[in-house]
């Protein structure tokens, strides 16, 4: 089982080139900019008393711990929705997050529009799928409550970099709501090697101390080039969130520390699902085999799809695989007359598979080797072949049974007669 990291935006911790481009754009807000040196502003001002201002908010300026404080506290047994939206020229990351009361259950979505990962967490377990580079992996994972964001580090990041003043109220969707703002002259931060062009940062706060809304953005300047970070942090639907199961959760495992990856190679209109250990799943990769494997008279007239090569160093089970089809490849043929088989070296043929079809979708799936077929071992003992606990090379290919029957005993008649 995977651990995830409470109120963290950094939870990617696989090594692909996707994942590690997510994780480099996870940081939080200008601990992203390099060079910053010196400590935030904000802190503890001299209290002055205003008129319904929010908790930690007065004439003197805002009081960090104290306002997170009671964004935080006003949350705790309300749903709400929190979008969390960083960009910088190296890319953008999102973070939306859907909570129930008390934070559960909770859906938390991150993505930078190449890999994303989502995390479902509820009371009695928690799961995450993640998606890049033409593949999926799902998992449970050790999240609770805890792991749940509620916008609380990042209003704070925003409010520890600058001294903030109140500035009135606005409305906004019926609410009046206390503006909190700083410009360039109230940064605190200081850069070594980097000028600020342009700082600007707001919050947008209710009574009771709920930031509804953060914006941030601010520019460097360093060698000539200028780089602007910007985020933007919005609550909405406080106490009317509905968190629903999401479609994928049938996709994990039940054993906790089993992983499921789905490998897709879209060239070849396949994609293949194994399970296993998180470190064994990983070494698995799908290529075109047509040209090394079964280009033969019988395999040629029969095949409706191209062949497939699956490639694993380590033991997994074989989960599922999905072929695309093209029956004008094999004249006269039928959907319901298609089978995936499967060539692994140790059994020596190629073997029929559990096979379905999708006629709409021109697609056909097997799940296992025909369990109806026995081998002989070099003993003479029967077995039924499995590709479960196996490692590799295994060859697909999606072929009209009857097709290749026909060609089989034609070829066997062939070589009768010679």
């Amino acid at each position: 089982m995977i651990g995830s990291d409470a109120e963290s935006i950094c939870p990617l911790t696989a090594d692909s080139p996707d994942v590690k481009r997510l994780s480099a754009l996870c940081l939080v807000f200008l601990v992203a900019l390099a060079g910053c040196t010196g400590g935030g502003g904000g802190g503890t001002p001299t209290d002055t008393p205003m008129d319904d201002a929010p908790p930690g908010v007065s004439a003197s300026g805002v009081d960090a711990d104290a306002l997170v404080t009671a964004h935080e506290d006003a949350l705790a047994n309300q749903s709400y929705t929190l979008l969390v939206d960083q960009q910088t020229s190296g890319g953008e990351l999102t973070i939306n997050t859907m909570a129930g009361s008390e934070r559960i259950p909770a859906i938390i979505e991150l993505s930078t529009g190449s890999a994303d990962r989502e995390t479902y967490i509820t009371a009695n377990g928690s799961y995450e799928i993640r998606r890049g580079s033409g593949e999926q992996i799902t998992q449970q994972v050790d999240a609770d409550a805890s792991a749940v964001p509620t916008g609380g580090p990042y209003i704070r990041d925003v409010l520890e970099d600058a001294q903030f003043s109140a500035a009135g109220t606005v409305q906004r969707d019926g609410r009046t709501l206390h503006r909190l703002s700083a410009e360039q002259a109230d940064l605190q931060r200081e850069f070594e090697n980097a000028t600020v062009v342009s700082y600007d940062a707001e919050l947008l706060v209710s009574d009771t101390g709920l930031v509804y809304n953060t914006t941030y953005q601010l520019t460097l300047e360093e060698d000539g080039t200028e780089e602007t970070f910007s985020a933007r942090i919005q609550l909405k639907d406080v106490d009317s969130t509905t968190v629903s199961e999401p479609s994928w959760l049938g996709l994990v495992n039940d054993d906790p520390d089993t992983t499921t990856r789905q490998v897709v190679n879209a060239s070849l209109g396949t994609s293949i699902t194994v399970s296993g250990n998180l470190d064994n799943v990983t070494t698995a990769t799908v290529s075109n085999a047509s040209e090394l494997f079964y280009e033969s008279a019988v395999v040629e007239p029969s095949r409706a799809s191209p062949i497939v090569a699956m490639q694993t160093n380590r033991s997994i089970s074989f989960e599922s695989i999905e072929m695309e089809y093209d029956l004008s490849a094999v004249p006269d043929a039928e959907a319901e007359g298609l089978f995936v088989f499967v060539y692994y070296p140790a059994y020596g043929s190629l073997l029929p598979m559990e096979t379905s079809f999708d006629p709409t979708n021109e697609t056909v799936q097997a799940t296992q080797i025909d369990p109806g077929i026995t081998l002989n071992t070099t003993d003479g003992e029967q077995f039924t072949p499995t590709l479960d606990g196996q490692s590799g090379n295994f060859v697909f290919v999606t072929m009209h049974a009857q097709t290749y029957q026909d060609a089989l005993e034609e070829q066997a008649s062939e070589q009768q007669s010679n």
